[in-house]
């Protein structure tokens, strides 16, 4: 946004924002996008190494972010989480974890949530 200051585009972004509620998966888009514009105007050029970089600790955040929330889910359901599913989690890659999210509602015991089918 050429010619605007930082605040007055903050200030843009926010009504954005507030006006438009977006589905779960574009506010990851959204947000890289508004990394992107500040980035601009801080410096000229984000190469392509670095852009990478920012696509893979965002992704890497997620996916440690939804393992967190798994291990809570865990321990609610079955009120302990033993070190062994603590790392089958926590090493889990995110098709995994989406296969322990969906599997947590109708698993019965641990050893049927993990198991490999």
């Amino acid at each position: 946004m050429k010619g605007f200051s930082k605040n007055k585009v903050m200030n843009i972004l926010r009504f954005i924002d507030w006006i438009i509620q977006l589905p779960d998966e574009h506010v990851v888009k959204y947000n890289e996008t508004l990394q992107a514009i500040e980035q601009e105007k801080k410096m000229t050029y984000i190469t392509s190494i670095e852009r990478l970089g920012m696509k893979r600790g965002l992704e890497q955040g997620r996916q440690e972010g939804e393992a967190e929330m798994l291990l809570i889910l865990v321990n609610q359901k079955f009120h302990r989480v033993p070190k062994k599913y603590q790392e089958m989690i926590r090493t889990a890659d995110a098709k995994q974890l989406k296969t322990y999210v969906k599997r947590i509602l109708s698993a019965e015991s641990l050893e049927q949530l993990f198991a490999v089918f």
